[in-house]
Parts: C-alpha cells; sequence; structure tokens
C-alpha cells in the first residue's frame, strides 16, 4: 500500500471517530464544514476529549429526549460523507503541496544571487607605445583570457586609445600620425571575436594625440580633450570637444585655464561625462583639480561652469589612476592608492557616490608593487555595457572580472603584454 493510500485510510478512520450518535456541544458546532489541516483535526480530537459522549440520558429519555437523539443522529449521518470529504481533500493537498512550500532536506537550497553576465563578451586592449611588443588593439575574451583576434594600426600610425560603445561589437579607436595628425576608427567585431572592420570617421577637428577619448553609449558622439597646442611658450585654456561623428559637429567646453582632462566616461543617456582634470593655474590660484561631472546638454562654453565637482585635491595630486561613470550616472568606480589600518599600501578600486563624492565600497584591493614611478600597482580597468562588471589588468599577466554587486574577483590570464594603456569593455 502506498504512502497516500495509508494517508488517506487513517484520515478516514480518524473522521469517522470524530463524529457520533450525538450532538457536538454548542462550543463546537458550526453551520459549514471548516477547511483544517490533519493536524487542527488531531489537536480538536485532543481537546474533544473530556467532552461528554452524549448529553442525552442512556435509559429512560423522555419523548422529547428520543425526538431530538433522532434529529442529531440525521444530522451526523450526513456530516459523516462531508467531512470525510474535507479530511481527505486535506490529506491530498498536503501530500502534494507541501513539499512544495516546506524545504525538503535533501534539497540544496536555491542561491540568493546569481552571478553577473555581461552581454559583451569581448573587451579590447590597447597595448601601443614603444617597447610593448605588441602594436595592436586585441579583442580578448572575458571569461577566459583569450585573444582572439588583433588588428594592427594603418600604415604611418600608432594607435593611442581605445572606447567601447553598447553595442558590444561596436568599438572606438584613436590613433596618431607624427606629432599634430589625429584620427579616429570604429572597430567591429562578430559574436566569434574576430575583426571585421577598422574604418576612419569623421572627426571634423582632429583628436588630440594624447589619448584620452570616449565614445557615446549609442556610438554617435566621441568626446576628448580640446587640441592644446604650446604658441609662443604658452599653453591655451584646458577644453573638452564633443564631436558628433555622422556629421562633424563639434560642441566645444573650454576651461579659463590651463589643465589636463583625463579619464573620460559617459552615463549610458549620453547627458553626463565624467572627467578628471588637473589644474596648472596659470596666474590664477590652482584651485580646481578634482574628478568633475559635465552636463553636455547645453550649446558648449565655459567647462567648470557646465560641470560640477564631485572629488577635489590640491594640486599636484596624483588623483585617480582610472575613474568610470556607471550607466545611470549615479556612481563612479575609481582606481585609488590607499592604505590599509596598519598602514600597509594597496591599490583598491573604489565605489563613489557620483552626487556627494563620498567612497561607498572597496571593490577590489591588491597590495602595492613598484612597476616605476607611480603609486598605484595597476592602472587601467573597464565597464561592460550593463555596468555590473569590471575588467580590471593587474599588470602581472593577468586581469580580475569583478562582479560589482558581490565584489568577486575572478582572474584570467592576460597574454601578449602586461600592461595596455587603454582598455575597452
Amino acid at each position: 500500500m502506498t504512502a497516500l493510500e495509508d494517508r488517506l485510510r487513517d484520515a478516514t478512520s480518524a473522521a469517522a471517530e470524530l463524529v457520533t450518535t450525538t450532538s457536538v456541544p454548542a462550543a463546537w458546532r458550526v453551520t459549514e464544514p471548516v477547511a483544517m489541516s490533519p493536524a487542527g483535526l488531531a489537536r480538536q480530537r485532543w481537546y474533544e476529549r473530556g467532552v461528554p459522549r452524549g448529553d442525552v440520558p442512556q435509559g429512560g429519555a423522555s419523548r422529547g429526549g428520543a425526538q431530538r437523539g433522532g434529529e442529531a443522529r440525521r444530522r451526523a449521518r450526513w456530516l459523516v460523507p462531508a467531512l470525510i470529504a474535507v479530511v481527505v481533500l486535506l490529506v491530498v493537498g498536503g501530500t502534494v503541496l507541501l513539499p512544495r512550500v516546506v524545504r525538503q532536506p535533501d534539497r540544496t537550497p536555491a542561491t540568493t544571487g546569481a552571478p553577473a553576465v555581461s552581454p559583451a563578451r569581448y573587451f579590447v586592449t590597447n597595448m601601443g607605445g614603444a617597447g610593448t611588443g605588441y602594436m595592436e588593439i586585441a579583442v580578448r575574451d572575458a571569461l577566459t583570457g583569450e585573444v582572439t583576434d588583433s588588428v594592427p594600426p594603418p600604415g604611418g600610425t600608432e594607435f593611442s586609445a581605445v572606447s567601447a560603445t553598447a553595442d558590444p561589437r561596436v568599438f572606438y579607436v584613436t590613433g596618431n600620425a607624427g606629432l599634430v595628425a589625429a584620427r579616429a576608427y570604429r572597430l567591429t567585431i562578430d559574436a566569434a571575436g574576430k575583426v571585421v572592420s577598422l574604418s576612419e570617421v569623421n572627426t571634423g577637428s582632429q583628436p588630440w594625440s594624447g589619448g584620452s577619448f570616449a565614445a557615446s553609449s549609442d556610438g554617435r558622439r566621441l568626446a576628448y580633450p580640446a587640441p592644446s597646442p604650446v604658441t609662443n611658450g604658452k599653453l591655451p585654456p584646458a577644453g573638452i570637444d564633443v564631436v558628433d561623428v555622422r556629421t562633424g559637429h563639434a560642441t566645444h567646453f573650454t576651461a579659463d585655464r590651463p589643465g589636463g582632462t583625463t579619464d573620460l566616461s559617459w552615463s549610458t543617456d549620453g547627458r553626463y561625462l565624467a572627467f578628471q582634470f588637473s589644474d596648472m593655474g596659470y596666474k590664477q590660484p590652482a584651485d580646481k583639480a578634482g574628478l568633475w561631472l559635465l552636463d553636455t546638454t547645453g550649446p558648449g562654453g565655459d567647462l567648470l561652469a557646465n560641470a560640477r565637482r564631485v572629488v577635489s585635491w590640491r594640486a599636484g595630486g596624483n588623483g585617480y589612476a582610472s575613474s568610470i561613470l556607471s550607466g545611470d550616472g549615479e556612481t563612479i568606480y575609481a582606481i585609488d592608492a590607499q592604505q590599509r589600518a596598519d598602514g600597509t599600501p594597496v591599490t583598491r578600486v573604489i565605489e563613489l557616490d557620483a552626487a556627494t563624492g563620498k567612497q561607498l565600497r572597496i571593490l577590489f584591493e591588491r597590495p602595492y608593487v613598484n612597476h616605476g614611478n607611480t603609486v598605484w600597482t595597476f592602472f587601467e580597468m573597464a565597464l561592460d555595457p550593463s555596468s555590473r562588471l569590471l575588467m580590471v589588468v593587474d599588470g602581472a599577466g593577468g586581469a580580475y572580472r569583478v562582479d560589482i554587486a558581490t565584489t568577486h574577483a575572478t582572474r584570467i590570464p592576460f597574454p601578449r603584454g602586461t600592461m595596455p594603456n587603454s582598455i575597452a569593455w
């Protein structure tokens, strides 16, 4: 006999015992059957154990008493099948449903949060520069680290930086030829991480050859530091140009002083542009250095007047090795040189509130290793299109895929060079 049959048999017997030929005391009467669990029925039997089994005299009953007893018996006869049916339904329901709502001891609990998965399987890096041995843009698998393809720069050009769009297959690259001329290219890859095309785009005014630039999420605009040639020994004011690659039209934001603008990154909606500003303070106090957030919706104009400073530091301060604005524009991720409580120097990826500049969390950390004249162990990182993962290159032959929600870091190999000067995901 199956367990279900056993339960049905026991429930039927229990229901029959609950109904007698005598009337039920008023305290236990109901006008309609009430659904109860088998455990509730057992408790009811326990509570009724002290109630007299009959409230009608057993012998010499009056005619009225006999009549009332007959009515009670008639009620009992139709109550029996109804109550049995209710109990059977409860037992069957309990047999089917209880295992679904009560975790079985031999089952593994459901995971509270699945690891983040990027919509972009591949990221790209620019090794560039003399001495690296790899004058190329490399396409890399974000899960395995494998280099799936690479593309050399066009003749006479040296790549300087890369930037990603929301489309996992479309990137932008800047390069320069000589000391002045600079160009921008659109790089497309396929679903297998193979290069499909590298084509020059219209930027109107030429990007500065220093390399730092950012492509908007939709790939329609490029933002880069304005050209800053020295004339008569004088530095021009710092600036950022935003160029529509469809038309070549540029919107110019110019500061009231010379300086450097680096680490440009967009919010997904294309409104805000984060950048770091190094203030040279020509003929005025150098008091504007820091991490800024530019509102690009205007027609251009004063760079700092259209921006808001998120974090400030003194002139000549180190700032961050890298900083990236999240897609929603509410958070900034930065590589910072810090110390542990015991004074041990470390390099960290930190999370900042874009509204207040307050440090919210430490996402990733490595002990400081001196790779030269620098205070950071690693320098380059990229944010995936979903703003859920960071790729951090450790400068020691590896890269870490960091889950922002959990801070879990997974190391992958980083072949063909160790320190890229630019990375995009």
